[in-house]
């Protein structure tokens, strides 16, 4: 398990960057870590190591029956990495077209937080 710092830099997103916006910590850092892993594609930038994020690059194409538990496992996988997550639950999946959305709790130390992702397919 990685151990985690709780202070960081708060990122600011605009249209095209990713600005630095200050610093945060506790519940807030973890919420802009869980929304990093989620969108950082598993092995694809050195800069990350390799258990760091979500792979569903190979999810593309395939059947929903088959993609469906594998995000789950996936998600799972790659936010349990941090130890300040203790779990991640209730999942609930919503399809349009490729576009698959994915609703779920993740259990921290410092409480509950409802985390959204989308998943092409």
């Amino acid at each position: 398990m990685a151990e985690y710092l709780t202070e960081t830099y708060a990122l600011k997103a605009n249209d095209t960057n990713l600005l630095v916006a200050g610093r945060t910590d506790g519940m807030a850092a973890l919420c802009q870590a869980i929304s990093l892993m989620l969108q950082v594609e598993r092995g694809a930038y050195p800069i990350f190591s390799a258990a760091y994020g979500l792979a569903t690059h190979d999810l593309l194409g395939k059947d929903r029956a088959y993609v469906i538990p594998e995000i789950e496992r996936r998600v799972s996988e790659a936010l349990l990495n941090d130890e300040r997550i203790l779990a991640v639950e209730d999942f609930s999946f919503t399809a349009n077209g490729r576009r698959l959305g994915v609703k779920f709790l993740v259990r921290t130390i410092y409480g509950d937080i409802s985390q959204e992702a989308e998943v092409t397919v």
